[in-house]
Parts: C-alpha cells; sequence; structure tokens
C-alpha cells in the first residue's frame, strides 16, 4: 500500500514543522505550505490524501477566516480537509462544518491528533486514479 500524502497548511512555522513532523514519525509523507498561495502550487502539483489547515486570516495572521475554509473546499475538492485551529476549542467551527472531516484543537494532543488523522484516512473513499 503506497504511503498517504498529507499537506498541512499553517502560517505559524513553528507549528507546520511540528505538524509535519509528527505526521512524518507516523509514516505518512508530510508536505507543508505557509500559505494559500504555496498550497495551490503543491496542489496543482502533487496529489494528497488529506488537506489540514489552520483558517487564519493570511493578512491578519491571528483572525479566524471562515472564508479561508470555503476557498480551501473549493481548492481540494473532494479531498479531506482536518481544520486545527485554537477557534476549535471555542466552539466557533466543529466536525462537518464547511465539509470538514475533523477539527482538532490548539494548543493540540498529539494523540488526538495522530488519532483522527488514522480515522479520516481510513474512512476516505478511494481516489479514482488509486483504485486502477
Amino acid at each position: 500500500m503506497a504511503t498517504k500524502a498529507i499537506l498541512v497548511v499553517d502560517p505559524d512555522r513553528f507549528s507546520l514543522a511540528l505538524l509535519t513532523q509528527i505526521l512524518e514519525l507516523e509514516g505518512y509523507e508530510a508536505s507543508a505550505a505557509h500559505s494559500l498561495a504555496e498550497a495551490t502550487t503543491l496542489l496543482s502539483n502533487s496529489h494528497f490524501d488529506l488537506f489540514i489547515t489552520e483558517a487564519l486570516c493570511q493578512s491578519k495572521p491571528l483572525d479566524f477566516d471562515p472564508s479561508f475554509l470555503t476557498k480551501i473546499r473549493a481548492l481540494v475538492g473532494d479531498t479531506p480537509v482536518i481544520l486545527i485551529s485554537t477557534y476549535a476549542s471555542s466552539g466557533m467551527v466543529r466536525r462537518g462544518d464547511f465539509g470538514l472531516a475533523d477539527v482538532v484543537p490548539k494548543p493540540f494532543d498529539i494523540d488526538d491528533l495522530v488519532r483522527k488523522v488514522n480515522r479520516v484516512l481510513d474512512n476516505a473513499e478511494p481516489r479514482l486514479e488509486e483504485t486502477r
């Protein structure tokens, strides 16, 4: 079975490095992007099985931006999306909102993150190119 590829988008370089390292230690192929523009470039050149993102405003990195999630959903199509955010713990956004496969509150518990990633990937429909 092929290694699952995950794209992580977070403007915070520390969070991004930590998330990609955790995912790689779990055996996933993790790619990192700091912005929607970087994510768009990576998505146009590669296939990803999961998309993990923070929904922060690109111009004001500490502000929650729900429209970012709408843009992400349009960009990734049927690829599952997990939101990892400080706003998740406040109940502002939940699993199912914006088509989110799951939500992980920051600060996050590593075991909780890994459990949710595994669950989402285990439940994901096989992509057409994978079934050929």
